[in-house]
């Protein structure tokens, strides 16, 4: 079979496998999911290697004391108190200049079981992990910077209004050792300390609350600070969280989400399209939705037509004109590459702006070998693409039928055409597990018909 001495199809031979993958597009669901996914490996990623670091500062620290389930442990590098659990151990790490002077070691300890004591250590893998999922939510850091500033609070009322330390030596220790740093060396995200979470203005509040401090005057706080009302601030920020994500998600799919009236309007600028029915149902609603649902599909979107444009139109309309092939199939490589011409990937290898495998470019006279890849040729590709199309269209003498060969391979079109028993290339796509392919192919032709739909 030949066109203007040129062969359609180079083997008669029906190839049994597609000329290009079966692509993977992800869905809104699958995008999220897959955030979701990469937010808890960060969160299991930072912990770990927090973990790690607090275990190296163990093996470098020597025995003080146990009280308890609690080991004291002295380090010569540490500038101040910490306490944190490892594998279901709580430690105690104090520099051990403090050794030197033993009131101060003593409110320092005092300090550091107490935070263990209220659970603070066990609190921060939450509110880290909480830190990193609800990034989204503007209060998220001023709610956690408010439990960590409270649960401090309530080591020192405890400690004072308890009469386990002299309030007006405590504060003298604070200054003192504040005066070492306020940015320790080894803080991480699961450790807690007299200064590990405590900003300046935070250091200055406590110095000042314990220099005026009268017995039960700061019972609110250790009242704020108990467990059920971290629980409740927790629930109400994942809560506050979810429902900020969700509106600025769902502002962000609002603003652009067509109608299938409207989808029907918008295709009636579609031109030349003569011999391919233009047909606008849900399933083509639902495909141009996800072109234009968010800013960045529409950015891809708006990217792939300026490339069209700018480089690839005028040779895909001369070779779909040479074949008398209707102008609208230049939304063909629009959704096979978004019009990138791009070297060969994946299991299948396809490649081009046209995403042919090798075997079918062989087919069609396309060099395919080592060394050697003929797709990358935007004119002989698209050559190729025309022959295919216009052979499998005089072939099955339906257009829509050529197209889904184009995709599926002939081979699955001969099946389902015996399958189904019809020959409506709809109904052979909804046999074939709903398949997208001539649902993408519709809204691409709408979205080129209509470009500031992505604007």
């Amino acid at each position: 079979l030949t066109i203007k001495n040129k062969p359609i199809l180079m083997n008669s031979s029906l190839e049994s496998s597609s000329h290009s993958a079966f692509k993977f597009r992800p869905t809104t669901n699958t995008n999220t999911l897959l955030f979701l996914f990469f937010l808890l490996a960060f969160v299991i990623f930072k912990t770990r290697r927090d973990l790690k670091i607090l275990a190296r500062m163990r093996e470098d620290s020597y025995p003080i004391k146990r009280i308890g389930r609690v080991e004291i442990l002295a380090h010569d590098r540490l500038s101040v108190p910490m306490t944190f659990w490892t594998l279901g151990r709580a430690t105690i790490l104090i520099p051990s200049s403090l050794l030197a002077t033993p009131i101060d070691y003593r409110m320092s300890i005092a300090h550091e079981i107490q935070h263990q004591r209220q659970r603070d250590p066990l609190w921060l893998f939450a509110l880290e992990a909480l830190r990193a999922f609800a990034f989204m939510n503007p209060v998220a850091k001023i709610w956690i910077r408010k439990i960590n500033e409270l649960q401090e609070f309530a080591c020192d009322e405890t400690l004072v209004d308890r009469s386990k330390v002299n309030s007006q030596q405590y504060a003298r220790c604070l200054f003192q050792v504040a005066q070492s740093t306020l940015r320790p060396e080894f803080a991480t995200a699961c450790a807690s300390g007299m200064f590990l979470r405590t900003e300046r203005h935070q250091l200055k509040r406590r110095i000042k609350m314990l220099l005026t401090y009268k017995k039960n005057s700061m019972r609110i706080r250790s009242k704020l600070n108990s467990p059920l009302w971290a629980r409740l601030a927790l629930f109400s920020l994942l809560l506050g969280t979810a429902a900020y994500a969700s509106q600025g998600i769902a502002q962000s799919q609002s603003d652009r989400m067509i109608t299938l009236d409207e989808a029907k309007q918008l295709a009636r600028n579609i031109t030349g399209s003569e011999g391919l029915p233009v047909v606008v149902n849900d399933q083509v609603v639902n495909e141009l939705n996800r072109y234009l649902s968010s800013p960045s599909s529409r950015q891809g979107m708006r990217e792939a037509l300026y490339r069209m444009k700018a480089k690839y139109q005028s040779v895909v309309d001369a070779k779909l004109s040479e074949y008398d092939l209707p102008k609208a199939l230049d939304a063909v490589p629009l959704i096979e590459s978004k019009y990138e011409n791009l070297s060969a990937r994946g299991r299948l290898q396809v490649a081009g702006l046209w995403q042919f495998i090798p075997a079918t470019a062989r087919r069609m006279g396309i060099p395919v070998h080592p060394g050697v890849d003929e797709r990358m040729n935007i004119e002989k590709l698209s050559d190729a693409a025309g022959r295919l199309i216009k052979g499998n269209a005089l072939f099955y003498n339906n257009l829509g039928l050529s197209l889904l060969a184009f995709n599926w391979g002939e081979t699955a079109v001969n099946h389902w055409l015996g399958a189904t028993r019809s020959r409506d290339p709809w109904v052979l796509s909804q046999a074939n597990n709903h398949d997208r392919y001539l649902p993408q192919l519709m809204a691409g032709m709408i979205v080129i018909a209509n470009p500031k739909l992505v604007e």
